[in-house]
Order: C-alpha cells, then sequence, then structure tokens
C-alpha cells in the first residue's frame, strides 16, 4: 500500500495529560495538530492511573457508609453491590472520559490518529496503524 504524506505543524505522541494539553494550545494558537495514539484517548491516567482509583475508591466510601449507617440503626438501602458492579463504575467513568477529551479534540480542530508513531529523520513521523 503506498504510503500518504499529510503535513502538520506539529505531531503529538500520546494523548495523556501532557499530550492531550499540548494539543489544545498549539491548535488555539492556530497551529495544525496531529495527535497520535496508540491505544484510547487519554493515557494511562484516565484509563489505569488516578480516575479509575477514584471511582473505585467513592464506590468503596458509598459502601462504607452504608455499612455505618446500618450500625446505627439506618436503613441501608439495599446490598452493597459486588466488586463487579463497581468494576462497571469506573469503566463507565473511564468511557466518559475518552468521550470529553475526544469532544475537546474535535472543537479545537485537533486531528487525531489511533496508530504507533516513530521518527524516521528530522521533521519525518511514520506512523504504522
Amino acid at each position: 500500500m503506498p504510503s500518504v504524506k499529510r503535513h502538520y505543524q506539529l505531531a503529538i505522541v500520546g494523548s495523556g495529560s501532557g499530550g492531550r494539553e499540548a494539543a489544545l494550545v498549539a491548535a488555539k494558537e492556530g497551529l495544525k495538530v496531529l495527535l497520535i495514539e496508540k491505544d484510547t484517548l487519554g493515557g494511562t491516567c484516565l484509563h489505569h492511573g488516578c480516575y479509575p482509583v477514584r471511582a473505585l475508591r467513592a464506590c468503596a466510601e458509598a459502601t462504607k457508609d452504608r455499612q455505618r449507617g446500618a450500625k446505627y440503626g439506618l436503613e441501608n438501602g439495599g446490598t452493597p453491590a459486588g466488586f463487579e458492579k463497581w468494576l462497571t463504575v469506573q469503566r463507565r467513568v473511564s468511557a466518559r472520559l475518552t468521550q470529553e477529551v475526544n469532544n475537546q479534540m474535535e472543537r479545537a480542530g485537533v486531528s487525531v490518529r489511533f496508530a504507533n508513531a516513530s521518527l524516521t529523520a528530522p521533521n519525518q513521523l511514520h506512523i504504522a496503524s
């Protein structure tokens, strides 16, 4: 398959916090930006780090509060959800945040490509799907 050359003023590899912010700032300054991500928009923090941990912690706190209330005779509103339901909440949070990153890129006019990228020469990037 023949290679297709496209020209951008800035190519950013990775859509984590730094890549996302760099793409948005550069686009705001008027640059033609390409954001390349090998996996899912948002990077580690959105999918395996901060946000998923916070979602699980919120589930744990809700369960703990429910149990604490039952100890004092308050109705607990049902049985605590199992860990699988917590993971469902976590995935839903990550999916919502990923969609928000995608929306930000679209509004800013940033092109997004899902692929692996490597530098092949100065000012030249090879993108392999």
